[in-house]
């Protein structure tokens, strides 16, 4: 019998949370994710996407997991201290996986501990194939009725997402030479739009369609990174960053023109972050190291 709630936390940008949500679908439902905390990120977070889907914590979860106040002073400071007990329980039943980038590509325990709390990335697909179509329909139920204006282009149009910014620090980035190769499987060249979180990078992607013959064109100032996500997911040729927020915005784009039908062209960097492709691949995707 599954936990009536799982409770998570929310970390990291939207990609992320989205994994944390799913991992805490796949014991309880989508209707039984209790979100207990939200770590401050400065990207796209679930709430903004989809408002309303990952509900608070209420009075009564607080009780259970021994956390009933934000503050303890007085009284209630007793109180804290009897619950004490409850509260190391709680943590000997959390998930954590935030400590390694290995552990967020961990499977799923056999049989999770009630009540749940998960704290990490959750990338395994033990933790999201369950419910992987549920999330995928509830983000197409939030997008907007016209996705995008690459809806409208010439069927000849691609989309590139370039991830940037921390990656590239990290040095977890793609370098150009992916893009330039993933083009080459695509044709002749035509039309592409560089979509990105890093302006500089995703110019020197720019730069490299131009020389090779594409039209390009790369995502203005004024968008939203809500606009991004729809974009990447209204594609119908794309070439994918090793970026969750791209991975979740690419689902979305199989489920709306169909799993493998021939108008979905969907290049996957295999590689992914020090060699994790292999749990997220797609197997409609095509694959390139």
């Amino acid at each position: 019998m599954r936990p009536s709630r799982t409770f998570v936390v929310l970390r990291g940008g939207l990609g992320n949370q989205l994994f944390q949500f799913a991992a805490a679908a796949s014991v309880c439902g989508s209707s039984g994710v209790r979100v207990r905390a939200t770590r401050t990120t400065p990207h796209l977070d679930l709430a903004e996407l989809m408002p309303g889907l990952a509900k608070e914590w209420n009075r009564v979860d607080r009780w259970r997991l021994g956390c009933p106040f934000d503050s303890a002073t007085g009284w209630r400071r007793f109180v804290e201290i009897a619950l004490k007990p409850i509260r190391l329980a709680v943590r000997r039943r959390t998930v954590a996986d935030y400590g390694d980038l290995a552990d967020a590509f961990a499977p799923r325990p056999l049989h999770p501990a009630r009540p749940l709390v998960l704290d990490g990335y959750f990338q395994h697909p033990d933790w999201y194939e369950g419910v992987l179509p549920e999330v995928v329909d509830l983000l197409l139920a939030a997008g907007p009725p016209e996705q995008s204006a690459v809806d409208h282009e010439p069927e000849g149009f691609t989309v590139l997402h370039v991830r940037g910014g921390d990656y590239r620090n990290l040095g977890w980035g793609l370098d150009v030479g992916y893009y330039e190769r993933a083009l080459s499987l695509l044709g002749e060249p035509t039309r592409v739009h560089v979509v990105t979180d890093d302006r500089e990078a995703g110019d020197e992607v720019a730069a490299m369609c131009v020389r090779l013959g594409w039209k390009c064109t790369i995502g203005s100032s004024h968008r939203t990174a809500a606009d991004d996500f729809w974009i990447v997911a209204a594609a119908r040729r794309l070439v994918m960053s090793n970026s969750t927020f791209c991975w979740w915005a690419a689902q979305v784009g199989d489920a709306r023109w169909g799993f493998g039908s021939s108008d979905r062209v969907v290049v996957f960097p295999d590689y992914w972050v020090l060699g994790n492709g292999g749990h997220l691949r797609n197997d409609a995707w095509i694959g390139l190291a």
